[in-house]
């Protein structure tokens, strides 16, 4: 009976934001973006929040300058490193490379408030801005990203996968596959090798096994 019951109960309310939230998780994006739109017509104190929402929805479609214009207001607004970031990818995206960099700054700005994404590790954000600028054929741009890469792993004293998954550090091997077009656009073959016999010379035997085993898929 008191299963019955509950069939014939009201469940709670959604709010605004936990309304769009749901769409968004259940990957109803574009539903998730007409949703945030009839909530942002009327003026609500959860604004950020359902902006912050529809650019996402809107960046995983691919409509990146509306999420560019979401992230924008938002982060302008918290000054929270994760906003910062969304900011970043989606402005590069957009084809605003100043705006990118900008937004890119702020997050590693020390006045930026840190924000509850734990997978924004400082090179992992490097790793997607430099994935961001290659996607649009900024390869000068996403080399100066990719050799601050270099030099971050080069300062660690271990490179194994569990001990970089554990610091929300992308792999080496992962990294270097992302690197691929990049490197071919700014270097020549012979250079690429002498890069790579660099990089292995400030890593650890796995990360030497992770360029080698690069070098053997694309290289040889």
């Amino acid at each position: 009976m008191n299963f019955i019951k509950s069939l014939f109960e009201k469940k709670p309310k959604l709010s605004n934001t936990e309304l769009v939230l749901d769409l968004f998780y259940h990957g109803k994006y574009k539903e998730c973006i007409e949703k945030s739109d009839l909530f942002l017509k009327k003026s609500i104190d959860n604004r950020i929040d359902i902006l912050r929402i529809k650019g996402l929805a809107n960046y995983k479609i691919k409509r990146f300058e509306d999420a560019r214009i979401c992230f924008e207001e938002v982060a302008e607004a918290t000054n929270i490193k994760d906003d910062w970031f969304n900011l970043c990818t989606s402005a590069v995206r957009s084809g605003k490379l100043d705006l990118g960099q900008t937004a890119f700054d702020n997050f590693f700005d020390n006045n930026s408030i840190k924000g509850g994404n734990t997978l924004l590790s400082q090179p992992n954000v490097l790793y997607q801005y430099m994935l961001a600028l290659k996607d649009v054929g900024e390869y000068k741009k996403a080399h100066e990203q990719l050799i601050r890469l270099k030099r971050f792993y080069t300062s660690l004293e271990n490179h194994s996968q569990e001990y970089l998954g554990q610091r929300a550090v992308p792999f080496i091997y992962t990294s270097l596959v992302t690197a691929k077009d990049i490197l071919d656009n700014v270097y020549s073959k012979e250079q690429i090798h002498a890069w790579l016999d660099d990089f292995k010379k400030g890593v650890d035997d796995y990360g030497k096994e992770s360029i080698e085993e690069f070098r053997e898929n694309f290289y040889k």
